[in-house]
């Protein structure tokens, strides 16, 4: 048995495929449509199938998997793609949480386990933490561009100043929680992470929350695809076209690395590969992309181990087959 959960902040549109027949019905949003939702079906033996879309998925999703139901939560881009594969024309609520249904049926996709309150609660912070940046950002033009008009208002250039301090002082006590909970309850992983070249603690931090501390993945692969830095082929017969980064994954992982990228160029693990890349004639933009690639699977290899990055003890060769 499969369902299909199509969800707005109001409605849960509910789609069943039983063995003999298919059922479509709507509830609210809320604890008591959830509770509503849980007695209509009656058997826990139905694998559950929804969006991660937004954050009015996750009550839906926390209470049915702590009430012993099989829960999925997929990525958009796979249903999308999903929908294209079955020649879906039109779109309604009911159509898309039958699309969730079939997905589910035909495709079988990995169950979904709640994060722990501690995983949550950073993924909570470094989220905060990353709005505020790109507020400051967008402050800090303002005041820039104020400050150079020709008639500039004293008054509004202040207010400009006390709203940068204020997100100032918000964002280093935000950077400090961030610090004091990856060292009191993933100190292990935090430790690992923080010794690889170019990893501080946001990308660190970014790394643990984004992917339940590096849990629920067999080998890098699965890691560089789920952040959409993994090597897209673009090949045709004997075309062999340039390939591409898919960045079909999780946006945040990919600009904590790439921004981990830019730091670790400069150190001697790193140098040589990037000027080797440039000297190729490499977009700088690709050979940034090309080491926060290799910074992801060695960080994967030590967290996996648990040891530090030490690289007196790494030899050229074992180095080479660590990032390839």
């Amino acid at each position: 048995m499969y369902l299909g959960i199509d969800i707005s902040k109001e409605s849960l549109d509910c789609y069943q495929i039983l063995e003999a027949k298919q059922e479509h019905k709507q509830f609210r949003n809320t604890v008591k449509g959830i509770r509503s939702l849980m007695n209509w079906l009656k058997n826990k033996d139905v694998h559950t199938v929804m969006e991660a879309t937004g954050v009015y998925w996750e009550t839906v999703a926390y209470t049915l998997n702590e009430e012993g139901y099989k829960v999925s939560v997929v990525n958009p881009a796979a249903i999308k793609y999903f929908a294209k594969s079955k020649l879906r024309r039109g779109k309604t609520d009911k159509m898309d949480a039958e699309l969730l249904a079939l997905y589910a049926d035909q495709e079988k996709p990995k169950l979904w386990q709640a994060p722990s309150k501690a995983l949550n609660e950073l993924k909570l912070l470094v989220r905060e933490r990353d709005d505020l940046v790109l507020a400051r950002t967008k402050l800090k033009n303002q005041a820039h561009a104020h400050k150079h008009r020709k008639d500039c208002s004293k008054l509004t250039f202040s207010l400009l100043k006390d709203r940068l301090n204020l997100l100032n002082k918000q964002i280093k006590k935000l950077e400090q929680a961030i610090l004091k909970l990856c060292q009191t309850r993933f100190q292990k992983s935090f430790d690992v992470l923080t010794s690889v070249p170019g990893i501080a603690l946001i990308t660190a931090a970014v790394l643990i929350a984004e992917t339940e501390n590096l849990e629920g993945f067999l080998h890098s692969k699965q890691l560089t695809a789920y952040a959409g830095i993994a090597p897209e082929p673009n090949q045709s017969g004997t075309r062999q076209g340039r390939a591409r980064i898919s960045k079909i994954g999780n946006p945040r992982i990919r600009q904590a690395m790439y921004m981990a990228a830019k730091q670790a160029r400069h150190k001697a693990m790193f140098k040589d590969f990037y000027l080797r890349l440039l000297s190729k004639g490499k977009p700088p933009k690709l050979a940034l992309v090309a080491i926060a690639r290799k910074l992801l699977v060695i960080a994967f290899a030590l967290v996996q181990s648990k040891q530090r990055f030490d690289p007196d003890f790494l030899s050229k060769k074992q180095t080479q087959k660590l990032i390839p």
